[in-house]
């Protein structure tokens, strides 16, 4: 394992890595990024870091660590200093921990199916692509029904990103890559 001052992020395009990546961004953190194109993290040398040739993976301080979410809660607990976290036992924070979790849970779901099918070309059958178009859809109006009180305000909970906003960012960029699936749904 790499050790050092600088968080090691272990990152492949367009992949949940994105999360701590625009984290750690935000936050100021000076971090290291070793990126590695999608048919490498199959390849011996990758495949040293992490056997099942997953990414996202963090060393930071001799803690090593995979999943994209638990890496988003580990950097922002350890770097943000209450700047991304909310207190526990408030309703905000009861929010911030719907939204965080919500972005794996109910919104990557729908998004990876629709993008499997539109990667395989088989969302010109129309009753796949309108199975997918449903799905993006539904978890789309839960976002647009609370974001719909909320004006101005660009981020979920406050005025200013949570961990929980950079969790549910990368399921939108996901959903708004699947051209045609995702032009009826823009409005939201």
């Amino acid at each position: 394992m790499e050790s050092g001052s600088k968080p090691l992020l272990y990152h492949s395009e367009w992949c949940r890595s994105l999360r701590p990546i625009w984290l750690l961004a935000e936050l100021g953190v000076d971090f290291k990024i070793k990126a590695y194109k999608w048919d490498d993290l199959q390849k011996p040398e990758y495949l040293s870091v992490d056997p099942g040739g997953r990414v996202p993976i963090l060393e930071d301080a001799g803690i090593k660590m995979k999943e994209s979410g638990a890496i988003t809660q580990f950097l922002a607990e350890k770097y943000g200093k209450g700047r991304v976290t909310l207190p526990p036992g408030t309703p905000e924070h009861a929010a911030y921990c719907q939204w965080f979790h919500m972005a794996e849970a109910s919104f990557m779901e729908p998004g990876v199916a629709a993008l499997f099918h539109w990667a395989l070309d088989s969302a010109k059958d129309p009753t796949v692509k309108a199975r997918a178009l449903k799905c993006i859809t539904d978890v789309l109006q839960v976002l647009d029904k609370d974001l719909a009180h909320k004006g101005d305000q660009q981020y979920l909970i406050t005025s200013h990103p949570t961990a929980a906003d950079f969790m549910m960012g990368y399921p939108l960029v996901m959903m708004q890559d699947l051209q045609d699936i995702y032009k009826d749904v823009t409005g939201f």
